[in-house]
């Protein structure tokens, strides 16, 4: 691979730019694609994206019937053949590919070609290597500013040091993490070697939850047996969002053990998955409702703890057997009444219900077994309630200071499902008391009944 260390400084300061001698573009289809071919650039633009910019020109004008004439059915799924594949080769001589590029079907047509300009998500370059490794690598570069719990110093080239980096081991993986003032570099070794495509996904979602933000690597590379990839990805830098509340202390020397058991739990969470959990959607429903109103966030982290109780809880709150035996007797007797057929299966079907634990049931049944206080239960339904019946909220000073209490209650509880669901041992956040302090997260829970 010929990449000099200037390309990566450029990527991390918004600068690539890739001057190529050849680029094609191929319909994904596999009757007569179109194709387009000439040189070019790919570049980043101020806001992080990847842009494309190459020139095809024409061999015979009066063959060309420009290949952008396809028609889009409204309200459905954009299909393959509306997107091409891209293959460019750099002056270096490396060549990047790209899936489902988009390209505008509203070009002008000059004489002898035409221009086509268009962004793309990302761009990757494989390589075979001829030496083979057993143990596979992966390093992510994150644009923007991070705190993690520091552990090694770095020497400066005009002398002093800087306390900038962070290394531990998760089982047979060596982690290393080093910050500066523009990025945040992680480094992952001794992974064997279907690893890195699962570490890769896992190790975002984990990262994501514990800076309260959405941590997308501007460019990734990593190695397997004798293939190396890199990927570099468009990332939104104009995009400014708000942080939300975050579950572990992560900024300081002694907050690494917590970092680490959060990391470690949460990829042994994922390690039979290859996509995301329903546990990741719902923190990114929470996420994104929290860039907005607080009334919006109110009601994505309430619907979301509903669906951690459905999605990982549902062993929980079962009626006992006595009260079982009590609906099944109350429905043989309904049964043997002369009923209009609406008001008999009204009847019948709310006797059904109470055999299938709400979630509320189940909260308080993992309440009851002394995990959390059963007051989180009582202000997560008041805050349920309050965010889908649409109340309105004065925002005077008092009214206010309760609604937030509400949230950060119910963000408190949400946080202990997710903890308890990976398994999490160590120091979290508890944001239902004052001042919001650091406390010993029980992760032991009992036997559903």
């Amino acid at each position: 691979m010929n990449f000099s260390k200037e390309i990566f400084v450029s990527v991390i300061k918004n600068a690539l730019e890739l001057d190529c001698i050849d680029i094609t573009l191929t319909q994904n289809t596999s009757v007569e694609p179109k194709v387009f071919k000439g040189a070019g650039t790919i570049f980043q633009d101020e806001s992080g994206t990847i842009r494309l910019k190459m020139y095809h020109g024409f061999q015979d004008l009066s063959k060309e019937s420009f290949p952008l004439d396809l028609e889009y059915t409204p309200g459905e799924i954009i299909g393959d053949e509306h997107y091409y594949s891209l293959r460019a080769i750099d002056i270096h001589g490396n060549v990047w590919t790209a899936r489902r590029v988009s390209v505008n079907r509203r070009v002008s047509f000059p004489a002898a070609g035409t221009i086509i300009k268009t962004s793309l998500a990302e761009i990757v370059n494989t390589e075979e290597r001829k030496i083979s490794n057993e143990k596979s690598h992966l390093t992510l570069f994150v644009t923007g500013r991070y705190s993690i719990p520091c552990n090694k110093a770095e020497d400066l080239p005009g002398g002093g040091w800087i306390l900038n980096t962070s290394e531990f081991s998760v089982g047979n993986i060596n982690f290393k993490f080093k910050k500066d003032e523009q990025s945040l570099e992680i480094k992952a070794s001794g992974l064997k070697q279907n690893m890195p495509d699962f570490l890769e996904n896992h190790m975002i979602e984990a990262l994501s939850v514990i800076f309260g933000c959405m941590v997308s690597p501007v460019f990734t590379i990593w190695s397997h047996g004798n293939i190396s990839e890199t990927k570099i990805r468009s990332v939104d830098l104009l995009l400014s969002e708000s942080a939300l509340p975050k579950p572990i202390v992560h900024t300081n020397p002694e907050s690494l053990d917590n970092f680490k058991a959060f990391i470690g739990s949460y990829l042994q969470f994922s390690m039979d998955r290859e996509t995301y959990s329903p546990l990741i959607g719902y923190w990114h429903k929470i996420y994104s409702a929290y860039q907005s109103r607080i009334e919006n966030a109110a009601l994505a982290l309430t619907v979301s703890i509903e669906g951690v109780v459905k999605e990982y809880f549902h062993g929980y709150g079962h009626a006992e057997q006595g009260i079982l035996e009590k609906v099944e007797e109350a429905k043989k007797k309904i049964e043997g009444f002369d009923f209009i057929d609406r008001i008999q299966n009204l009847l019948l079907n709310s006797l059904e219900r109470m055999k299938r634990p709400s979630p509320k049931s189940i909260l308080i049944d993992i309440s009851r077994h002394g995990w959390f206080p059963e007051n989180l239960v009582e202000d997560w339904e008041k805050l349920r309630n309050r965010s889908a019946h649409a109340d309105k909220l004065d925002y005077s000073k008092e009214e206010l200071q309760d609604y937030l209490n509400q949230f950060h209650t119910c963000l408190n509880l949400f946080y202990r499902l997710l903890l308890l669901t990976i398994s999490y041992k160590g120091r979290f956040i508890n944001y239902t008391l004052p001042g919001w302090p650091e406390q010993e997260f029980k992760s032991e829970l009992p036997s559903s009944q």
